[in-house]
């Protein structure tokens, strides 16, 4: 038998092959299971999403609110679990105000919490131009993209004891306090 005819009588036998009726009822098993996993997984998904949206509400507006309304700090209930409410900060500086955000910053003298970033994109094979680059990086003909930026928690706290001290802060920056409840 020619090497020829071996070939067209394996292409022939595979184009009419089709798996034993048992393989192909346990895979159209799994797809079933598939299917139905991906459901459930949707649904567990969703009424995640809504506990979650639940527990913020009563966590950082309708429990802190009560509590202050009754001059509470914080209370135990019958099982032990303690309820605490804690003032908390939040802090960002939006892209159109950054340049403001940094200006005032430095202007206040507290540009040293704003971390500088230099970065620069290189293709494989560049490792020595890389390396030359945290030297000089206009020497090797790079075009270097220089961004700057304040970690968030390093901003959440600045702005945390700015206004615990009674400093202002400027509306470049945005900043938002409120009150959540801690279960411990």
């Amino acid at each position: 038998m020619s090497d020829d005819k071996l070939a067209d009588d394996l292409i022939a036998s595979l184009e009419s092959y089709s798996p034993p009726k048992n393989d192909l009822q346990s895979v159209a098993g799994l797809a079933a299971e598939l299917r139905d996993k991906a459901m459930l997984v949707d649904r567990a998904e969703n009424n995640l999403r809504m506990v979650k949206e639940e527990y913020n509400e009563i966590c950082n507006k309708l429990l802190p609110s009560a509590m202050d309304s009754l001059g509470l700090s914080d209370l135990t209930l019958d099982d032990g679990t303690k309820i605490g409410v804690e003032t908390f900060y939040q802090a960002s500086i939006s892209k159109d105000a950054k340049d403001a955000a940094f200006d005032w910053l430095d202007s206040e003298g507290h540009g040293d919490i704003i971390k500088h970033e230099v970065k620069v994109s290189l293709k494989k094979g560049q490792r020595e131009e890389a390396e030359t680059a945290c030297r000089a990086l206009t020497d090797v003909g790079l075009d270097p993209n220089v961004d700057m930026s304040v970690h968030t928690s390093t901003l959440k706290a600045f702005v945390r004891e700015e206004i615990e001290q009674g400093r202002t802060i400027d509306p470049s920056i945005n900043v938002f306090v409120g009150r959540r409840s801690k279960v411990t």
